[in-house]
């Protein structure tokens, strides 16, 4: 563990959550900590650095950085295909996922993405979604990921199969800014 330790407080600041949230992921073995003679735990910086950047938590992304597209899917393995074709067509925006339309909505808020990808069949709400960024005149565009017609009167700018193993290339193309 680097000499850089921090304390519970000092973490949670970082972190964006309570010190009691980081006593929890220290306690569940999420985190590594180390305890001073008084019983204080004490985290290493670069560890959190580390721990937050492997969560994609919403506070670690640099939101100076690199455009960002924001791919909203249950499935780890879509969001590791938009990584691949991202990588094949050298784009210098990073590949950010989100769960759930909740976790979606904070995202767009934080990162402002120049594009947002909804893996239809596997992503809750995916109608209500894209109605809801148009409702918010949402600046960047809009793809889908779809095993059927679009049959909602709110559009994307961009769709593509989900049974097809080149939908993401050709979405990324559509709808990313390299």
């Amino acid at each position: 563990m680097s000499d850089n330790l921090v304390s519970t407080r000092a973490a949670a600041e970082r972190a964006g959550v309570s010190a009691k949230t980081i006593g929890r992921w220290v306690d569940a073995g999420l985190l590594r900590a180390v305890f001073t003679a008084g019983g204080h735990r004490r985290v290493s910086a670069n560890d959190l650095d580390a721990f937050l950047a492997s969560r994609q938590s919403l506070l670690s992304l640099d939101v100076a950085s690199s455009p960002v597209v924001v791919v909203g899917t249950s499935r780890a393995e879509t969001v590791a295909a938009f990584r691949t074709a991202a990588d094949r067509l050298r784009l210098t925006a990073r590949i950010a996922s989100a769960n759930a339309p909740f976790e979606l909505g904070l995202l767009v808020g934080r990162l402002v993405p120049t594009a947002v990808i909804l893996d239809v069949p596997n992503f809750r709400a995916a109608s209500d979604v894209v109605a809801a960024l148009r409702l918010l005149a949402f600046p960047g565009r809009i793809g889908l990921l779809s095993d059927a017609l679009w049959p909602h009167p709110a559009t994307p700018d961009a769709t593509a199969r989900a049974d097809d193993p080149r939908g993401p290339l050709a979405l990324l193309r559509a709808v990313a800014v390299s």
